[in-house]
């Protein structure tokens, strides 16, 4: 969990679990199992004050794996369960 300071994630993603979460009227979690322990976000309405980018994988060599995302600090996850 501390290998980086923030979580990387696909605006996208973040976009369809706010909408998500506007439609049913139930908060959206992003969960992250990390090899350290068990985490989870609460998926704001808005990407207000998170830090955004482009970001992905260039190892394949397919451009669509760069895409618009955000950086979630990871102080901002709240600790489900630690591994030993």
């Amino acid at each position: 969990m501390t290998a980086y300071p923030t979580y990387m994630v696909s605006v996208h993603k973040l976009y369809e679990l706010a909408s998500l979460a506007s439609f049913t009227e139930i908060p959206s979690l992003l969960v992250v199992e990390w090899s350290d322990c068990l985490g989870y976000w609460k998926v704001p309405e808005t990407l207000k004050g998170i830090e955004t980018g482009i970001g992905g994988t260039k190892k394949r060599g397919d451009p669509q794996d760069m895409e618009p995302v955000a950086y979630i600090p990871i102080g901002d996850f709240k600790i489900l369960e630690k591994q030993e």
